[in-house]
């Protein structure tokens, strides 16, 4: 037996020496081990890939080889391996090695540490880190751009990395910026028909275009990307599937439905010939359907797609949890309301509402909708109680407060507490009318106060012209509500308390906008503000909603919060409010005229409008027309008067027609004739 362990280690020890003697020197035996790191990588064999370049590591240090570009790469190509294996924290580690290797090796602009820091990047972003990861690119692209002669060919990958990790803070404007920059690098160097690579350049900016809500702009980069994808592959080939299914989803955003349809039945017919009729990647393209064929009024076609999504679903996850099988529940639930057949919407809301309660602490918003949906069906089976303890079994969830408005971002979903609140106060104002009971009212006009606080809040930390138009859409209806419930409490009460209310209201809803949007680009255009804090401005504010998101999301998980993360988001967006408020400081002494514009408030009052405005004799009349009611606002310098009007006339197309005939009025046209 002794005999034939040493017969077996002469035979393994022989093999060992004849493949060194075969690759002869120290340098060919690094690339043989390399090489063979390399195909053991292609068959993932990840681990076994790793000891070949810790071999060729070890050949380095003993043999003092002079060759620090190579034991740089080869720690990288370790880190890469790791990143392979989804070990990320590992790969981070041999990342920071190599650039602590490569930073005693070279000077600071060698390609070898751009790359690492590039490295870096990735691996933060994979973490989750996307802050991090964006100081790694950033600083990567500031090297770049000092030794740009010799490292000019990393520029492009590194402006798309700054874009995908702007992206996912969701600064769209950041992302579409360097996107551009990336697609204008790399187009420049294509020869040939266009490669994959820009048509995913193409896709990104098409994306940002899209959360920009600038529909035509993303559709017109979707089709690009499209064109290209079309020369490499094949008329219905899978990989064409998601450019047809992001062109519907922005024709759906668009209001153009049978557009959409026909690229969701695109998509449908590509995935079905394909891969079967029980492939999971058909439960997108099924619940993309299901939806279009219910905004188009076939509510059973867009129900059977949204049951074939959830029987996709329970074949791929099983008993497993999936937030998108609760969804397509609440939007099974909503084709019945539509419809009015409550009893039915109310058993695809349980279901909704039983699915997420298991994992409540994970998905509170999703389980608020789901609550506040059903109350809404109570609410129409005139079962107001019911319907109340629902909305505010949502309103736990959302973890709201009448009293902890001062930490608002800390503790809610903002847009879906909104929600919540304006369908609770709606549903009181509908218990007042029931019952004629004015608790309900007093009720109802609280809620709404607190509703509007939230706009106002909304307001300040929406960044985007699109995020702040679908915020006016919510606010609207929000606004009407209010003035109505104060004008019913003023006929109850006849507090002129609730007309000046009224009246504040109606301000508030016209300017909510258009205030945002007339001072910004008057502060922008007459106040000479340099681009620099401009962009100082808008990133402070995008970093600092960032953090507070993943703060909540972080406290959102409770006891398995962790502290130390919270913390350190706290210590975050502290540092970051600190810089804003000084950044606000600065506008305020240096650029005066750009903070009177931006920041200054422009409500009047009744009693300013009396004193200040009008004149003896004269009188401002003002109208808020809203989707159900009609307000007149009629202010005299000793009277104030609020009538309501039923709305039964055609005021929106009066008012188009008049403001169309101001457009259209030219007094050089030859056609006019003057009495």
């Amino acid at each position: 037996m002794r005999g034939l362990l040493i017969l077996l280690f002469i035979v393994i020890a022989g093999w060992g020496f004849h493949a060194r003697a075969q690759v002869g020197s120290d340098t060919a035996y690094v690339n043989f081990l390399m090489r063979q790191s390399d195909t053991l990588r292609m068959n993932k064999k990840f681990e076994l890939a790793q000891e070949k370049l810790r071999e060729a590591i070890r050949v380095f240090d003993e043999r003092k080889m002079d060759k620090p570009a190579t034991r740089t790469y080869l720690i990288r190509q370790i880190g890469g391996l790791y990143l392979d294996q989804g070990n990320y924290d590992a790969a981070l580690q041999s990342f920071e090695e190599a650039l602590d290797y490569a930073r005693a090796q070279f000077p600071e602009t060698d390609r070898n540490i751009i790359r690492t820091y590039l490295d870096l990047g990735i691996a933060w972003y994979y973490l989750g880190n996307f802050d991090r990861a964006l100081l790694n690119y950033e600083y990567a692209e500031n090297l770049i751009l000092k030794s740009y002669d010799e490292n000019k060919d990393l520029l492009a990958n590194c402006y798309n990395n700054i874009g995908i990790c702007s992206y996912f803070k969701h600064n769209y404007k950041k992302a579409l910026n360097y996107y551009k920059k990336a697609l204008e690098i790399a187009e420049a160097k294509e020869t040939g028909k266009p490669s994959t690579r820009i048509a995913s350049m193409y896709n990104n900016i098409g994306i940002c275009y899209k959360y920009l809500q600038d529909y035509n702009q993303a559709i017109n980069y979707y089709n690009k990307a499209l064109a290209i994808k079309r020369l490499h592959r094949p008329a219905g080939h899978p990989d064409l599937v998601p450019n047809f299914n992001n062109l519907g989803t922005c024709y759906l955003s668009l209001n153009q439905n049978e557009k959409a349809l026909g690229y969701f039945l695109k998509s449908e017919k590509i995935l079905l010939e394909s891969l079967g009729n029980d492939n999971p990647k058909l439960a997108p393209v099924f619940t993309n359907l299901g939806n279009t064929y219910i905004e188009l009024g076939e509510y059973l076609k867009g129900r059977e797609y949204l049951r074939e999504a959830i029987k996709l679903h329970r074949k791929v996850y099983k008993n497993e949890f999936h937030p998108e099988t609760g969804r397509l529940y609440i939007n099974l639930g909503n084709s019945y309301f539509e419809q009015r057949r409550y009893d039915e919407a109310l058993t695809e809301y349980r279901a909704a509402y039983e699915y997420f309660l298991p994992k409540e602490h994970e998905y509170p918003t999703l389980l608020a909708e789901a609550y506040y949906k059903a109350g809404q069906v109570y609410a129409r089976k005139k079962e107001y109680d019911t319907a109340l303890e629902f909305m505010d079994k949502a309103l736990g969830k959302l973890h709201y407060s009448d009293t902890d408005f001062e930490h608002l971002e800390r503790n809610i979903s903002p847009m879906d507490l909104l929600t919540a609140l304006s369908l609770k106060a709606r549903t009181l104002v509908e218990y007042y009318t029931y019952k004629n009971d004015p608790r309900r009212l007093n009720e109802a006009e609280t809620i709404f106060k607190q509703a509007i606080r939230i706009l106002k809040y909304l307001k300040a930390s929406f960044r985007e012209a699109g995020s702040k138009q679908i915020l006016l859409d919510k606010s609207f209806s929000t606004y009407e509500g209010a003035i109505a419930v104060c004008h019913q409490l003023y006929q109850l009460s006849e507090d002129p308390r609730y007309l000046e209310q009224a009246f504040e209201y109606a301000e508030q809803s016209n300017s909510i906008l258009l205030q945002e949007a007339v001072q910004k680009t008057n502060a922008e255009r007459f106040a000479n503000l340099p681009d620099s804090l401009l962009d100082k401005e808008h990133n402070l504010k995008v970093d600092i909603a960032f953090f507070e998101s993943k703060r909540f999301n972080e406290e959102q998980k409770r006891e398995a919060a962790d502290p130390q993360a919270i913390n350190s988001y706290n210590s975050k967006i502290f540092d970051l409010k600190k810089q804003y408020f000084a950044l606000l400081k600065t506008f305020e002494t240096q650029y005066p005229e750009y903070y009177a514009l931006r920041y200054a408030s422009n409500s009047v009052s009744v009693e300013t409008i009396q004193k200040e405005l009008l004149k003896p004799n004269e009188a401002l009349v003002e109208y808020f027309v809203g989707d159900d009611h009609i307000f007149a606002f009629a202010i005299t310098p000793d009277t104030f008067v609020l009538e309501y009007i039923p709305k039964i006339l055609p005021v929106e197309a009066w008012v188009e027609e008049f403001r169309n005939s101001i457009v259209q009025y030219n007094p050089l046209r030859e056609d006019i004739h003057f009495l």
